[in-house]
């Protein structure tokens, strides 16, 4: 998703989810680069304060830094083993 399709959404009302996965890298490009045996260049990068950007469009936001704050965040129930 983009900033014009956040933007729309908002305007319009719809209400769904987005998870944003942030890992500083391009991981796949990484891996293909390891695997070619070539020199890892251009794959780590910066992020935006994603909390910040979602507010800006006035989005409910949650951060997750486990599984159970994930399924928290999406109001799931815990999984028993």
């Amino acid at each position: 998703m983009n900033s014009q399709e956040l933007d729309t959404a908002t305007r319009l009302g719809l209400a769904f989810t987005i998870v944003v996965f942030v890992d500083w890298q391009l991981s796949l490009i990484k891996q293909h680069q390891i695997d070619a045996h070539l020199t890892v260049t251009g794959v780590r990068f910066t992020n935006p304060d994603f909390a910040l950007y979602a507010q800006s469009f006035g989005v409910t936001h949650r951060r997750a830094r486990s599984t159970q704050d994930f399924n928290r965040s999406l109001g799931r129930r815990p999984v028993e083993p």
